[in-house]
């Protein structure tokens, strides 16, 4: 079972076709990489959002002050990123 504390790479290298001086030369880059996150309230899942995987805690803190769930930050008693069965869930209470 993976745990919260256990880092998913935030970007992969990856091998391109670059187009340049009028010709194409191959190059390598990085992409980022995107995880579904769910964040849930009170144990109720609210929203499944595509996500890199940093700063999860503060991706849930502004979705839940951006959409109103709370009038101000004050209001979120807590803050726990989970990952239950090699999922990534942000708690919030």
């Amino acid at each position: 079972m993976s745990t919260a504390s256990e880092a998913l790479p935030t970007s992969s290298p990856v091998q391109v076709r670059r187009w340049r001086d009028g010709h194409i030369e191959p190059a390598d880059d990085v992409v980022a990489e995107e995880h579904p996150v769910q964040l849930s309230y009170q144990g109720i899942p609210h929203v499944v959002l595509l996500a890199t995987p940093a700063d999860l805690e503060d991706l849930g803190v502004g979705f839940t002050l951006t959409e109103a769930i709370v009038g101000r930050a004050e209001e979120i008693r807590a803050v726990e990123l989970q990952r239950p069965g090699g999922t990534l869930e942000v708690r919030i209470d």
